[in-house]
């Protein structure tokens, strides 16, 4: 009976050490899968604020103003009247 119950205590400690690492692997990936759900929600902030830009724009009347706006952030041009100093700062 000795040897039987020698084997019990030997497999229960082996069936309690796979627990124990089965459940710190566990935690790892619970760690690194949060790590990453707050980077993908940080990333859907950016994309949302960057949606509601892009809407604000579109949703902009197609007025002079806007022609102008245009023109001078996306083709650099300014009117006659305009003064314009270049800097090294950039």
């Amino acid at each position: 009976m000795k040897k039987g119950n020698r084997l019990v205590k030997i497999a229960a400690v082996v069936f309690i050490v796979f627990c124990c690492i089965v459940t710190l692997k566990l935690r790892l990936d619970y760690n690194d899968m949060n790590a990453e759900k707050e980077a993908l929600m940080a990333q859907i902030r950016e994309l949302t604020e960057a949606n509601e830009e892009i809407q604000y724009r579109l949703d902009m009347p197609f007025d002079k103003e806007y022609i102008m706006s245009v023109a001078r952030e996306k083709l650099n041009l300014h009117t006659k009247d305009e003064i314009i100093f270049y800097t090294d700062m950039d």
